[in-house]
């Protein structure tokens, strides 16, 4: 997929899904139709999904921190979890 990136795509497709794919971009009628017509207790399952994921990865960042030990030239980074 890294390689081949949409080609590939679009061979798995007919492959494994017997589809044959023009565009990969999915109309954006097309998708404001299924969001009209979803569940609203699906909807509020991705959306509570989609903030645990967000929040997860905010815990996650790194942020740098630097100190110079005992000379100008000697540096030392570290990175530290928030």
């Amino acid at each position: 997929m890294i390689k081949n990136g949409d080609k590939a795509l679009k061979e798995y497709s007919r492959k494994f899904d017997k589809v044959e794919l023009d565009d990969l971009r999915v109309p954006q009628a097309d998708i404001d139709n299924a969001y009209k017509n979803a569940d609203q207790d699906l909807l509020d399952a991705l959306n509570l999904a989609k903030n645990n994921i967000i929040s997860y990865h905010k815990k996650k960042r790194f942020k740098t921190a630097s100190w110079t030990l005992n000379s100008p030239v000697l540096s030392v980074a570290k990175r530290l979890p928030r």
